[in-house]
């Protein structure tokens, strides 16, 4: 009885052991878009800092086929989510939130530099896409 309850204990811990790694996972690749009254701002997992982009600094949107996400300089990039500065020919330094399964992704060129990032889906990042340049377009005015 001693060995089977050590069994149980075993595989309790086990469980245990990947359901909290289930959660950091899936933590890991949570991302937050809020859309408030003066800027975007884009959360990503906990430990790292937001992008915050003000409505007034967006000089163009564009969705990109096939980005090219370089290297990381610092943040966060594994299978599930780029997030953080990242490096490459095209833009230099700049910011990248972005599911690295999705081929697609919303450029912001802004005075201070570039974000890329996408959402969800490629058929919600062109949606996200469409209704952003609009939304940003109303509130420059």
């Amino acid at each position: 009885m001693n060995k089977k309850y050590s069994r149980y204990i075993t595989g309790a811990l086990i469980l245990i052991m990947v359901f909290v790694a289930a959660i950091r996972m899936q933590n890991a690749a949570s991302v937050g878009i809020d859309f408030n009254d003066t800027r975007i701002v884009i959360t990503g997992p906990s430990g790292t800092e937001p992008f915050s982009i003000d409505y007034r600094e967006i000089q163009s949107i564009t969705l990109i086929d096939n980005y090219n996400s370089g290297t990381k300089v610092s943040g966060v990039q594994n299978r599930r989510l780029y997030y953080g500065t990242f490096h490459n020919d095209v833009y230099g330094t700049y910011a990248l939130c972005a599911v690295p399964s999705i081929p697609s992704a919303i450029e912001i060129r802004t005075k201070n530099g570039i974000i890329l990032f996408n959402y969800e889906s490629e058929k919600v990042t062109a949606a996200l896409s469409t209704s952003l340049t609009e939304f940003v377009s109303e509130k420059q005015q």
